[in-house]
């Protein structure tokens, strides 16, 4: 079974509350972000990045009443065609903002850090640049999931201070943006550029851990060709290392300790630190395998047998190049039945869809009925 890092409170105390209004066509929304520490300020840079998209979703202009970067302004048509095209519920819109050119920036480098894979790899790669870290509450874990944010917020805590980098906590109520119907895939790398420019007062470069391999590009919303172009003048932002795979992140991050006693990457079950169950999870799982490491590692709250890896295995356009990077690197002496257990679920994936379908139309089917049975009661 696995073990939990330490708990302790994780409400923050805010030294600093930032609320940014945002118009969408006739709507205003209001958007808060706090942090405990006095490092957060509204900036003209921060306020296009969360505008953005909620506005090329209702396909209404952007309008900014103060001056924004001009470099960032030249990049905004790049990022709107990009988005366009992988999905149709975003449209390339105008931006109205007067231009200006920063000369002056701050001066530490700092990084998002969730404990997964991929940021404790950026973080161990450029360890010795980046100073700060920054954990952000209610993206991946929801603000109102008290527990887990709890237990998350206590192992990057003790992360900081065992590494002896300065930690950042800002609570995000992007999520509470009511465009559901865009999906988080579209609007996560504008997040994350929002509270970097929230905090741009403090840095000259902030790393965006990359999620996905060059070799393998998925359409997603933090991108190598997005995150640098939320940069400004003097500001800027870097996705970082879409050069290494995520095994090889793995393999690599398994030479830390403290990573193995830490690492976090299951977003789905709130109520475990690393449930051991879901798709993710047994991803990371066969990966630690692959790398002779799962054995050090015990966040995971199960085992890695071959029926868990072949009941958390699921194949789709998103998830098929981590399971083939996976496959080519377990040992097929050691891990024949672990490598069969996953070929068999990805092979069968169609027909695990085909009954998943199955079962949603016939509980649909049962609600309708209950639902004529009441309507035609007298």
């Amino acid at each position: 079974m696995g073990t939990t890092p330490g708990t302790e409170d994780s409400t923050l105390k805010p030294s600093t509350a930032v609320e940014i209004d945002i118009r969408v066509g006739e709507a205003t929304h209001r958007i808060l972000f706090r942090c405990p520490t006095p490092v957060l300020a509204r900036t003209p840079e921060s306020v296009l990045a969360l505008s953005l998209i909620p506005c090329m979703s209702r396909g209404v202009p952007v309008v900014i009443d103060e001056p924004v970067s001009a470099r960032m302004l030249d990049s905004v048509p790049v990022i709107q065609q990009i988005l366009a095209s992988w999905t149709r519920t975003l449209k390339v819109v105008d931006v109205i903002a007067e231009r200006t050119t920063f000369t002056t920036a701050g001066e530490r480098v700092g990084m998002f850090f969730s404990g997964g894979v991929d940021s404790w790899f950026t973080f161990l790669r450029h360890r010795e640049e980046i100073a700060d870290l920054v954990f952000i509450h209610g993206h991946d874990i929801e603000l109102e999931d008290g527990e887990a944010r709890t237990r998350a917020a206590a192992a990057v805590r003790e992360i900081a201070a065992e590494t002896g980098r300065n930690l950042i906590e800002v609570e995000s109520g992007i999520k509470k943006l009511p465009f559901r119907d865009v999906g988080w895939q579209w609007t996560n790398g504008a997040a994350l550029a929002t509270i970097a420019h929230l905090l741009s007062s403090q840095f000259r470069r902030f790393y965006f851990p990359s999620s996905s391999y060059i070799g393998a590009l998925l359409p997603w919303g933090s991108h190598p060709h997005l995150d640098p172009r939320w940069s400004t003048e003097v500001y800027e932002f870097i996705h970082a290392d879409a050069d290494v795979s995520r095994v090889e992140k793995t393999r690599a991050i398994a030479e830390s300790p403290l990573a193995l006693r830490t690492l976090r990457v299951c977003w789905e079950r709130p109520d475990e630190y690393n449930c051991g169950r879901c798709e993710k999870c047994v991803r990371t799982m066969v990966a630690l395998r692959a790398a002779r490491a799962l054995d050090r590692c015990k966040t995971f709250s199960t085992r890695l047998t071959p029926w868990r890896a072949f009941r958390g295995t699921t194949a789709n356009w998103a998830t098929l190049p981590y399971i083939r990077s996976n496959l080519a690197a377990l040992d097929p002496k050691q891990d024949r039945w672990l490598m069969l257990a996953v070929e068999a679920a990805t092979f069968l994936q169609p027909i695990k869809d085909l009954f998943s379908s199955m079962r949603r139309t016939l509980r649909l089917r049962s609600r309708f009925r209950r639902f004529l049975d009441l309507a035609g009661r007298p």
